[in-house]
């Protein structure tokens, strides 16, 4: 099955043609921001006021230095939920939560794109240069760093959910900056418990496996999610299952796919009620039978 061309209208609704100009020139994210200091004493959560905006305005502001023929016309959504564990001044230790959505054509829903949980992870609250860097500059604190990542992943999906391999110049600007986003977890000896990091997923999309698998998260949201027929959705949805089943066999760590898997898997269970369907959904996903 080849990716249809029909959604072409979803295409031209969400980005539009122009020449290739900086992004800095447009927004790119509208986020949503929520900073949880109850685990903490009343003093520690008065120091850690103002870390939502700092945050909110970073994301609003996200600026990468890529260049694109196509620039977007709606931002893509972005949900970031920071939970402080401890620590009191400027210095905070806590876990993120930063999720990704994409619009579903015709329907005035969003879906999920990205999705990535991590824990323990240090927070300043000083320094408004480790959150607002020179333009086309990387943040230099440890939360600034990933969540520039993370920020930049999503992107790149975004823009290969609407067209195919659409995302690739971010995928590059990330292999150009890879060992300086790294270090936001090399210094705090995160490797292991981020299995998004750096040194851990840009290899595997730089793999045949990694861009099939993009490939069909493209398939997946135009020719499943952007489908007003449910009997083409179904098909579409099948032979998807099957593609991304078959990868995940040939691949020895498939971080990508799994990530799909996990964002995927409540709006997949909708198609519960279909017993060839489901069974190929819990062969992808083996602990949604639970």
């Amino acid at each position: 099955m080849q990716i249809l061309a029909h959604p072409i209208a979803l295409l031209a609704t969400l980005l539009m043609s122009a020449v290739a100009i900086p992004l800095s020139a447009q927004q790119l994210v509208t986020s949503r921001v929520e900073v949880d200091a109850s685990a903490l004493g009343l003093t520690a959560a008065k120091d850690a006021e103002g870390l939502s905006e700092r945050v909110r305005r970073f994301a609003d502001g996200f600026s990468p230095d890529v260049r694109l023929s196509m620039t977007p016309k709606e931002p893509v959504t972005i949900s970031i939920y920071i939970r402080l564990t401890a620590g009191s001044g400027q210095h905070f230790t806590g876990d993120l939560t930063l999720t990704a959505y994409r619009p579903i054509y015709g329907s005035g829903r969003q879906s999920p794109l990205f999705m990535v949980m991590e824990r323990e992870i240090p927070i300043s609250t000083s320094e408004a240069g480790t959150y607002f860097p020179l333009p086309g500059s990387i943040p230099e604190s440890i939360l600034g760093r990933r969540l520039y990542y993370y920020l930049t992943v999503s992107m790149l999906l975004y823009y290969d959910s609407f067209d195919t391999l659409g995302g690739q110049p971010f995928l590059d600007h990330l292999q150009q900056r890879s060992e300086e986003l790294g270090d936001a977890w090399r210094e705090s000896g995160d490797l292991r418990s981020a299995p998004l990091s750096p040194d851990r997923l840009l290899p595997e999309l730089r793999t045949g496996e990694g861009t099939r698998g993009r490939e069909l998260y493209c398939l997946y949201h135009r020719e499943v999610l952007d489908e007003p027929m449910e009997s083409r959705s179904r098909e579409s949805l099948t032979y998807w299952l099957k593609e991304m089943n078959k990868l995940r066999l040939s691949m020895q760590t498939p971080r990508l796919i799994q990530m799909i898997s996990e964002t995927k898997s409540g709006e997949l269970q909708q198609w519960s009620k279909d017993p060839e369907v489901r069974s190929m959904i819990e062969e992808l996903i083996p602990w949604i039978r639970e």
